[in-house]
């Protein structure tokens, strides 16, 4: 049998020391980003960006660096520069008007930073602890929880954002909000990415709302591309 370790243990302290430097940093990128999103796309509302540094601020879980690799690989989306000037996905190749070749380089960086992501997060999820994982090697040693999970917390943001997203979409298909609309449409855009991030993160950490979750991703997913046409229309 695997040897049990302390939570006191100096190795599990320092994962936990550096999972929360890493937390902050991804934060202040996601806070840069949605400050150039605000300078080179008026108009447009950076709700992924925002929230998602406000989250990754103030909530220690390792299911948001998940969130942080399905955010970056959705801006993927933004390497063709006619559709990221329509969905503003991209708000470094929107200031400087990039073209293909800079929107392929801007992509190439962003895929780096989701894999990045995603293998922090496939690393930082064992500070949840071991005992209720499923699907690992057997051979895994006994960790305890270190940081608390709080997943079911984070399921409910994810459905929350696909809820307010929902509304936003269907508020800026009314008349009267044509001034507003397309901040409405980014938003709702922004807040199914935040949907499917955050559910994502959920479901592939330990937690009895993996069902509750990969429901959240795939309406979504649905919010998104109906945010995506309403945008593109």
């Amino acid at each position: 049998m695997p040897r049990s370790l302390s939570p006191e243990h100096p190795n599990l302290v320092r994962a936990a020391s550096r999972f929360r430097r890493i937390s902050l940093a991804w934060a202040a990128l996601f806070a840069g980003t949605g400050l150039l999103s605000l300078i080179g796309q008026p108009g447009v509302a950076p709700v992924l960006w925002v929230i998602g540094a406000v989250l990754l601020a103030v909530e220690p879980q390792p299911a948001l660096l998940a969130m942080v690799a399905v955010g970056w690989g959705l801006t993927l989306l933004g390497v063709a520069p006619d559709l990221n000037r329509v969905i503003a996905l991209d708000p470094v190749g929107a200031l400087f008007s990039a073209g293909w070749l800079e929107s392929l380089s801007l992509g190439f960086v962003r895929l780096i930073l989701a894999i990045m992501a995603w293998n922090q997060f496939l690393f930082y999820r064992l500070l949840y602890g071991t005992r209720s994982m499923t699907g690992l090697t057997e051979n895994l040693p006994d960790i305890p929880e270190v940081i608390p999970n709080r997943t079911g917390r984070l399921t409910g943001y994810s459905w929350a954002a696909g809820v307010v997203g929902g509304l936003a979409l269907l508020l800026s298909a009314v008349p009267e909000a044509l001034p507003i609309e397309r901040p409405l449409q980014t938003a709702a855009l922004g807040f199914a990415a935040l949907s499917i991030g955050l559910g994502v993160g959920v479901a592939f950490s330990p937690t009895h709302r993996r069902g509750t979750a990969l429901t959240a991703v795939v309406l979504g997913g649905f919010l998104f591309l109906g945010s995506v046409a309403a945008l593109r229309r």
